[in-house]
């Protein structure tokens, strides 16, 4: 049950935590650059 919840909280998160990933990369190569 809870190797279930993880999983969830994970697939739920996992996008949203991706997406500020990479705005987070593209903001920093546009100050680098």
């Amino acid at each position: 049950m809870q190797a279930g919840y993880c999983g969830n909280r994970l697939r739920k998160g996992g996008i949203a935590r991706y997406k500020l990933l990479v705005g987070r990369l593209d903001s920093s190569v546009e100050r680098s650059g």
